[in-house]
């Protein structure tokens, strides 16, 4: 009689399979909106976000003499 090794697979005994992962749509998504995110707040800790928009919008080209067109 030969020894096997334990498996580590918990239901390897039941036959079950185990459930599937995370689709890799859901993946690419999800680091799709954090680099948008990231993004987004770097603009706007830089003063860059929505210039011409919104209330104060068009500092940035006062500050540094543009003109928007």
């Amino acid at each position: 009689m030969t020894d096997q090794p334990p498996t580590s697979d918990t239901n390897a005994g039941s036959g079950r399979r185990p459930p599937p992962g995370t689709p890799r749509w859901v993946k690419v998504s999800a680091i799709i909106a954090i680099v948008l995110i990231v993004l987004f707040v770097a603009l706007h800790l830089m003063g860059l976000g929505f210039s011409g928009h919104g209330m104060g919008g068009g500092t940035f080209l006062i500050q540094y003499g543009m003109q928007s067109l």
